[in-house]
């Protein structure tokens, strides 16, 4: 990726290379060529990322800079084609949200009493039918 430092990478401007991008895809490839850059030399790349301390997503953001770079280079014409080619390896997972929710079932019906009869709490007594 020869010339990856444009005119604003230069000092003062580190905030205009993404993180990704100066952190883990110019380390290994910013001095190699753009038509050199093979899809095993990517595969190998990811697979080291994934070895590390970085979480998943992280690892899938540097793919996606990679691969927009390299995206550009093709509709450039720089190279004919992207080594990045793994489905899906540009994609952040995350886990699911668990919402609680309520229970289905019918609410159950209050106890009863030792009469029988239902026995209700005493601002309910009328309500049950009971002795005001």
């Amino acid at each position: 990726m020869d010339g990856h430092q444009g005119a604003h990478a230069g000092a003062g401007h580190a905030g205009s290379v993404p993180v990704p991008l100066r952190r883990h895809v110019l380390p290994r490839f910013g001095q190699v060529p753009l038509s050199r850059i093979t899809a095993a030399e990517v595969q190998a790349w990811l697979a080291d990322l994934h070895r590390t301390e970085l979480s998943p997503n992280t690892v899938a953001k540097a793919y996606r800079c990679l691969r927009g770079a390299m995206d550009g280079a093709v509709d450039a014409g720089l190279i004919a084609r992207s080594p990045c080619t793994l489905k899906g390896a540009g994609t952040e997972r995350h886990a699911e949200i668990q919402i609680a929710r309520r229970s289905r079932s019918p609410p159950s019906p209050p106890p009863s009493g030792p009469d029988g009869r239902r026995s209700c709490s005493p601002p309910l007594t009328r309500a049950c039918g009971g002795a005001s």
